[in-house]
């Protein structure tokens, strides 16, 4: 049986990151929810590498709200995307 709750493996995985909501500009730090990028419904699928950390407002902005994950940063952080807006381009490596 598939499930979409993240197995012993892919929780060593995702507690080894900061324990930090991971949405550019959001800092909080206590009563994160794991929350796949790619929502289950469409990818079927929980990877380590598609599980991360959210605060309860962000994670509700996805899940009820339809805003969406864009690509992650080099600091480890990912913008949220409101609906109806085309997905930005993924970060070049800088100057």
């Amino acid at each position: 049986m598939v499930s979409h709750r993240a197995n012993a493996r892919q929780l060593a995985v995702l507690l080894s990151q900061p324990y930090e909501c991971e949405t550019d500009g959001c800092n909080a730090r206590e009563h994160l929810q794991i929350d796949h990028i790619v929502e289950y419904g469409r990818s079927k699928r929980t990877c380590a590498t598609q599980l991360g950390y959210k605060c309860a407002h962000c994670h509700y902005l996805k899940t009820h709200k339809h805003w969406r994950d864009g690509p992650k940063h080099p600091n480890g952080k990912r913008k949220l995307i409101p609906p109806n807006h085309p997905p930005p381009t993924a970060p070049g490596p800088g100057p």
